[in-house]
């Protein structure tokens, strides 16, 4: 091929960019190139297609012995055709370059004599193998539209040849490949299916990155449901899979996020915002671009609560609350991950605005003692450390010019089995809030509870319950002292364990 072809192939390749390469198919489907020969012949066998313009099945695929029925807006063009010099394509290998909107796109095709296999597409910088037809080797199919049932498929007569990180041993899979149609949120479930499903993802490939893994959604239900952030024209492996062998047909279901629809920027805070539908209510999506110790603060005059919960969307499970009524606002501090969004929940009590800012808590460290090894003696506060906030404790961080309530931390390993469990018993000096976290500072908490003052005693009291579990847990017990009355003795708090 001359270097008059090459430019004109080129050429071809960027007026196409803006629909081909953005994989906006539903507007463009490219007739197939006239290719002679047996290369031509082996490449037609190899992607058949209905009256519809879907993609079919190919029979010939591994672990396709069922089949899945992608639903009737999938239809796709084929990948290896979509940016191919004039030449015929089996000619040489060759590498173009698509630039739409942005975004880079290079197709590799690969030629073993007349066969034209194999395929190889990379996107996004990684590089899959793919059957003759562009779907990737391990699919059955491809997906790219959006709504109920973009696919179903019987995973009966399938075999056992992968699992998730959070199941699917034991159990046959089918793997849908699924090209995300726009940069955001999604929802991939497996809601309509008739059996115990397990969903995993997999970025570009069959062995790519795990995006996501989801066995039930919540208790009430067996459907598979994962929240994930893709981008435009991002390839992704869908596997539907069972948990403890179980199979049948599934139904797979895609939605963009639709709550929150805004992402916070720190840089960008504070600001003030409207509450827009005007029901008390409104929610934001923070993802951390580093890990760590974070301040998320709400302000309104009459008063708010603020609550972090896990995950993309909302009605993720709360990992911490805080009210506030007063000056300064409610706040709620946890550790946070790189890269893994929360959802930051608002409620207020009255009021049509409020302040929202978020701060990392510089120097912040997870450091605890063993609880074990501080037992039935006088403890005391050596430093000024608030690092987190409680449910039941007043919000006050000097990041915000305000007296810093002192904690403590210690570490709970407990090897308990139900029915045992251990009481945690604070006396103290001072007003105390004692909470109690999961795993770690970034856990959710579990209890939360002010002291109360016993005038026999002359002291203040609370506490906290660990019940066993069938597996060893982790716990953060927290101390915080909550004296605002400087009249008020503050020197120290004793923690007793007792073992029921």
């Amino acid at each position: 091929m001359g270097p008059r072809s090459l430019v004109l192939g080129t050429l071809a390749c960027a007026l196409l960019a803006a629909q081909a390469c953005s994989l906006n198919f539903a507007k463009f489907k490219p007739a197939p190139a006239k290719q002679g020969g047996d290369a031509g012949k082996a490449r037609d066998a190899g992607a058949a297609h209905d009256g519809s313009g879907s993609l079919a099945r190919d029979a010939s695929r591994p672990n396709d012995d069922g089949g899945v029925q992608p639903g009737a807006d999938s239809a796709t063009p084929n990948l290896a055709q979509l940016c191919t010099p004039l030449a015929t394509r089996c000619a040489q290998t060759r590498v173009e370059a698509c630039a739409a909107q942005g975004d880079a796109w290079k197709l590799q095709t690969e030629c073993a004599a007349k066969s034209c296999n194999p395929v190889s597409v990379a996107c996004n910088a990684c590089s899959a193998p793919v059957a003759a037809d562009g779907v990737l080797s391990c699919a059955s199919a491809r997906a790219s539209a959006t709504g109920d049932a973009i696919a179903s498929t019987d995973t009966k007569p399938a075999r056992d040849t992968d699992h998730g990180s959070c199941g699917g041993l034991g159990s046959p899979e089918r793997v849908i490949e699924w090209i995300a149609p726009e940069t955001d949120y999604w929802v991939l479930d497996t809601r309509g299916s008739n059996y115990d499903t397990v969903l995993y993802a997999r970025d570009c490939s069959c062995s790519g990155a795990e995006l996501g893994c989801n066995d039930n959604a919540d208790s009430s239900t067996s459907a598979s449901d994962l929240v994930a952030h893709f981008e435009r024209g991002q390839r992704v492996a869908l596997f539907v899979d069972g948990n403890a062998g179980d199979k049948g047909t599934a139904v797979l279901n895609a939605h963009p996020v639709t709550c929150p629809t805004i992402d916070l920027d720190p840089a960008a805070l504070p600001t003030t915002f409207m509450d827009k539908g005007k029901d008390g209510t409104e929610s934001f999506r923070f993802t951390p671009k580093s890990t760590a110790f974070y301040s998320i603060r709400v302000h309104a005059k009459s008063g708010s609560k603020v609550c972090m919960k896990q995950g993309a969307r909302c009605g993720g499970a709360t990992i911490a609350c805080n009210t506030g009524t007063g000056s300064y606002g409610a706040q709620v501090i946890r550790e946070l991950m790189a890269g893994q969004p929360i959802t930051v929940e608002v409620t207020l009590m009255g009021d049509t605005s409020f302040e929202l800012d978020i701060k990392p808590v510089a120097g912040a460290v997870c450091t605890t003692d063993d609880l074990f090894n501080n037992l039935g003696t006088t403890l005391t506060f050596n430093s000024t450390q608030n690092y987190l906030t409680g449910s039941c404790a007043p919000a006050g961080s000097s990041l915000y010019s305000m007296p810093a309530f002192n904690e403590l931390r210690y570490a709970v390993h407990s090897t308990l089995r139900a029915p045992s469990e251990y009481v945690i018993d604070v006396t103290s000096d001072f007003p105390a809030a004692v909470y109690l976290l999961h795993n770690d500072c970034g856990g959710e908490e579990l209890q939360c509870a002010v002291s109360t003052y016993d005038a026999t005693m002359q002291k203040y009291s609370t506490g906290a319950g660990i019940t066993g579990a069938p597996t060893d847990q982790d716990y953060v017990l927290v101390i915080e002292n909550i004296n605002q009355n400087a009249g008020v003795p503050q020197n120290g708090f004793e923690i007793q364990v007792r073992l029921l």
